[in-house]
């Protein structure tokens, strides 16, 4: 399937479309599923993504150059050094079971944003609002939690963080042991 044939998809499924540093304008997708998809390299400017849902797909470095995501959900896909804070629009994201390294989401509003079972190592989240989201499960190797607002955020089962709770607004947020014994880094403390 070309995607350039036309600007508007509804409701459709696409299926296997392989494309790397090619440039998509001014598309328009609703309640589309993408499946087994590679898009590598490639900017989707002004492109608008509603209701989509993206399964068994890569999309790595991709920019969405003032585009807009709402209610878009990412399963089992690879979501890898993206720069979220070039999107126009990011409403209700959800990514589950996927791979989202090296990526940005510096200075964004997201909450309730899902990101569960997932690999999110060396991952930006620097002044960005992420209450109420949930993060159970996920591996934040490496990621950095720099003057987030994560209140009533749920990291039960996550690994890996290194959250600053003197740099990072935590207030009733769910940690599970043994990995919430991290939060005591920042005071400096000896746990014996």
């Amino acid at each position: 399937m070309d995607l350039d044939q036309r600007k508007e998809y509804f409701n459709e499924e696409i299926l296997e479309v392989s494309e790397t540093e090619k440039h998509f304008e001014e598309l328009e997708f609703e309640d589309c599923v993408f499946k087994k998809c590679n898009f590598i390299t490639c900017i989707f400017t002004r492109c608008k993504f509603v209701g989509c849902r993206f399964e068994n797909c890569v999309l790595s470095a991709v920019s969405f150059n003032n585009s807009r995501l709402i209610d878009v959900s990412f399963k089992n896909s690879k979501v890898i050094g993206i720069d979220w804070g070039k999107a126009d629009l990011l409403r209700s994201i959800n990514f589950i079971d996927s791979t989202l390294n090296y990526s940005s989401f510096r200075m964004l509003k997201l909450p309730k944003i899902k990101m569960e079972n997932c690999e999110a190592k060396e991952v930006e989240f620097i002044e960005s609002d992420l209450s109420l989201g949930s993060f159970q499960g996920t591996d934040f190797t490496k990621a950095i939690f720099s003057k987030t607002n994560l209140n009533g955020a749920n990291f039960t089962e996550a690994k890996n963080y290194y959250i600053d709770v003197t740099n990072n607004k935590v207030r009733k947020a769910h940690f599970s042991l043994p990995e919430a014994l991290n939060l005591l880094s920042s005071f400096e403390v000896i746990i014996e």
